[in-house]
């Protein structure tokens, strides 16, 4: 089957050729919705012996090429055929790595198709009845779901693969860190996903919001941990992005005290990890920058450590050596805190510190902080060391407070 395909398809410029490409994408889809074949470790479609033995895999990886590239010429969105070739080619690799096709080519489509397909298919979506609801207008629909669904999840395999080579492989770790776009798109995808989480959680209405997957976000975090770790100047650019520290912020709370939860708990903490290591590199690299040091204050950074320290018996909560990180951090904030209440306030528009840590301390106290850590530290041998840290945060919360207030009780 793959070699008929393979000789009647020429570069996709005839009305037959184009025709033979769709049923292809049919073929392929419905073999990518059945049972993978499972060898060893890996898995692979039941077509995906057939369509590699022909050479039609690496058909279709050429014509990709050659769209691509004609169309990255000429700076238009791509074509319909270069949309049913790249969902052809996912389908048929479901299961496998793929990375063969070039990792500057998948940059290019992913930051040139996926954004664009989405608005068109919202603005379609948003509308309040389909006026012409002719067979034209639905195929169309349908095939521009299709085209959706399968940019997406070639998107979170990319975002994927190219996270765990900028870990191993430093040619793959230098290009990314040469491609200030990437650092940005991933910053914009968090923001955005916050803010479409936000407004999920609000809506009262049946208005469809398409949040980007769980794994997409955590494979995006591992990816920009990885660069702000490699080089200073990825920090100073994602710090300047709108909203970007206070959705960190967010995400190192995300599903946080939710117990009967839905999916891949390993990725729930990933993204909490990674979300805290964004965090954590952002502020050592920028470390004296005082907008940068009151988007901390007010985007919550001292109530998501509290939060994130006050175990609930939730989903990844329980790790002792998390929650001692978490009190060294806290610590730094609080001693930044108190440098940050002796530099002029006004210059950088922050309410007077005193008022900033005597939030904090009605924070500690309503969420019963050091009970609640306390509680836990009989079960491992780190309880001095945890216990000491608490400490040490308390001393320093009641330190603040008093020489602010005057208050010696």
């Amino acid at each position: 089957m793959g070699s008929t395909f393979k000789n009647r398809i020429g570069d996709c410029f005839s009305t037959s050729e184009f025709a033979l490409l769709k049923i292809l994408e049919l073929i392929c889809e419905r073999g990518a919705s059945m049972p993978m074949i499972t060898v060893g470790q890996s898995s692979k479609t039941v077509l995906y012996d057939d369509m590699k033995a022909s050479k039609l895999i690496s058909k279709i990886e050429s014509l990709i090429r050659l769209k691509v590239a004609e169309e990255d010429k000429s700076e238009v969105l791509p074509s319909e055929t270069s949309e049913h070739l790249i969902r052809t080619y996912f389908w048929m690799m479901k299961g496998q790595k793929i990375w063969n096709v070039g990792m500057e080519l998948y940059v290019k489509v992913i930051r040139k198709n996926i954004n664009n397909l989405h608005k068109r298919f919202r603005k379609q979506d948003q509308k309040d009845q389909i006026e012409n609801n002719d067979e034209e207008t639905i195929i169309m629909m349908e095939s521009l779901a299709r085209t959706l669904v399968a940019l997406r999840a070639l998107k979170e395999t990319v975002i994927t693969i190219l996270g765990e080579f900028s870990y191993w492989y430093n040619e793959v770790k230098n290009y990314l860190v040469k491609q200030p776009s990437i650092v940005i798109h991933l910053s914009e995808l968090f923001v955005n996903f916050i803010n479409s989480l936000s407004q999920k959680l609000r809506q009262k209405d049946q208005q469809i919001i398409i949040l980007p997957s769980q794994a997409l976000i955590s494979a995006s975090l591992y990816i920009l941990k990885n660069l702000l770790f490699e080089s200073q100047s990825r920090s100073q650019s994602v710090s300047s992005i709108h909203g970007l520290i206070s959705s960190l912020i967010k995400l190192c709370m995300y599903k946080l005290g939710e117990h009967n939860i839905n999916g891949d708990t390993r990725q729930i903490e990933e993204i909490r990890i990674n979300s805290h290591e964004c965090l954590y590199w952002i502020k050592l690299y920028m470390n004296g920058d005082l907008n940068i040091q009151k988007e901390y204050v007010q985007g919550g950074y001292a109530y998501m450590l509290v939060i994130c320290g006050s175990t609930e018996g939730g989903c990844g909560e329980e790790d002792n050596g998390i929650i001692g990180g978490i009190l060294d951090d806290l610590f730094t904030h609080m001693t930044e805190i108190r440098e940050l209440n002796e530099q002029d306030a006004h210059q950088i528009e922050l309410q007077p510190g005193t008022l900033v840590l005597k939030e904090y301390q009605e924070i500690f106290q309503e969420q019963e902080y050091y009970e609640e850590v306390e509680a836990q530290l009989f079960r491992n041998q780190d309880d001095n060391k945890i216990k000491d840290k608490a400490n040490s945060v308390k001393v320093s919360i009641m330190n603040n407070f008093v020489d602010d207030t005057g208050d010696d009780n």
